[in-house]
């Protein structure tokens, strides 16, 4: 469940008539049904509905009977139960992991003793994989950070955490002993001293093991991956909203907004971040129409980029563009951000397919 948000997000002060909220008057904070069913809600029947057919009845009746008593919910309240959606969304680490452990762990949380053991049974045991040249997997461990390597090895058992300190050096199996606690410190020692020598299999499966939770979850951290794929997200929305979403994000994570703001490729960024060599890229292969109306939209939003855009052009395509770009009827605001938001899209998808490279952010001291 959703935790409400911080008190600082809170809405002027409102009544609430028949269960119901009453926007403009103040808000109270939504409860995690209410927030369920903003989310829902705005992800509309073609998305939500998978999701609501796997939704069980009793939970069902609380979403539906939070739904009815919503009446018209503020903006900001609105984008802050999405920004709280996203910052829960990226607070989680790792990446999805199959096998049966994973089956049995979901099977163990959804049913009782008796339907799990009827659902397990007696299943093949799996085959262990086993790593030959274990010598990288101790260097890359002995490489990452002292501090996470402490915290794995502090959460598992004293004879595994023991055979890898005998993997290492005297030197570097000391300055891990250590950061140990004094109970597992002494119980590696009392083992390794009996010298005991794993055979390859076993020492194998403890590598593939160190591998798959230490090295790579490190390396997968999805942390930071999720920031910079809502980075990308929050980049190609029109510029009010941007803002007013990361606002929010500011007040409620000011660490991971900053990762985001940091990482995201905004129109008024293109300046910095485009190669001079992508943008005849952008004006030969976008389609003309949404190409000439996101100029024409862009002025508004920043006269640096479009000029930018302009002065790396042939003077002759420059002045064909823009006799187009002043011919187009007004747009919209709902028209510009869409001529805009199409224009960051098309560049994205320049960008995924490798036929430009974007100039890394340079970072921007506080």
């Amino acid at each position: 469940m959703l935790s409400p948000l911080p008190s600082p997000l809170s809405s002027p002060p409102t009544t609430i008539e028949s269960g119901g909220i009453i926007a403009g008057q103040g808000t109270p904070p939504l409860n995690g049904p209410e927030k369920a069913a903003v989310i829902i809600g705005l992800l509309g029947p073609d998305y939500a509905g998978p999701i609501v057919d796997k939704i069980e009845d009793h939970h069902l009746r609380r979403f539906m009977t939070a739904l009815n008593n919503l009446k018209d919910i503020p903006r900001d309240i609105m984008l802050g139960a999405v920004a709280e959606f996203i910052t829960e969304l990226s607070q989680r680490k790792g990446g999805f992991k199959g096998g049966p452990k994973a089956v049995e762990h979901l099977i163990e949380t959804l049913f009782d003793e008796s339907r799990v053991a009827d659902l397990l049974g007696d299943p093949p045991k799996p085959k262990v994989s086993v790593l030959k040249d274990t010598s990288d997997i101790w260097a890359a461990l002995v490489k990452s950070k002292q501090a996470d390597v402490t915290t794995f090895l502090s959460a598992q058992p004293p004879e595994v955490v023991s055979l890898i300190l005998s993997q290492l050096t005297p030197i570097e199996s000391g300055e891990i002993l250590g950061e140990l606690d004094e109970q597992m410190s002494i119980s590696c020692v009392r083992l390794m001293s009996r010298g005991l020598t794993p055979d390859e299999r076993t020492l194998g499966a403890i590598a593939e093991f160190v591998r798959l939770e230490f090295l790579e979850a490190e390396t997968n951290d999805t942390s930071k991956e999720a920031a910079l794929f809502v980075s990308d997200i929050l980049g190609v929305l029109p510029r009010e909203r941007r803002d007013a979403m990361l606002d929010i994000l500011t007040q409620s994570d000011p660490e991971k907004a900053a990762l985001i703001k940091s990482a995201m490729l905004t129109f008024e960024d293109l300046t910095q971040r485009l190669p001079v060599s992508a943008i005849p890229i952008i004006f030969k292969d976008m389609d003309d129409t949404k190409l000439c109306e996101a100029l024409k939209a862009g002025g508004a939003q920043s006269a640096e980029t479009i000029d930018f855009l302009y002065a790396n052009i042939s003077q002759r395509m420059a002045g064909q563009v823009k006799e187009k770009v002043e011919a187009l009827p007004e747009l919209s605001p709902k028209q510009a951000d869409k001529a805009v938001t199409g224009l960051m899209v098309f560049i994205g998808q320049l960008e995924k397919s490798g036929r430009i490279t974007l100039i890394k952010p340079v970072p921007k001291d506080d």
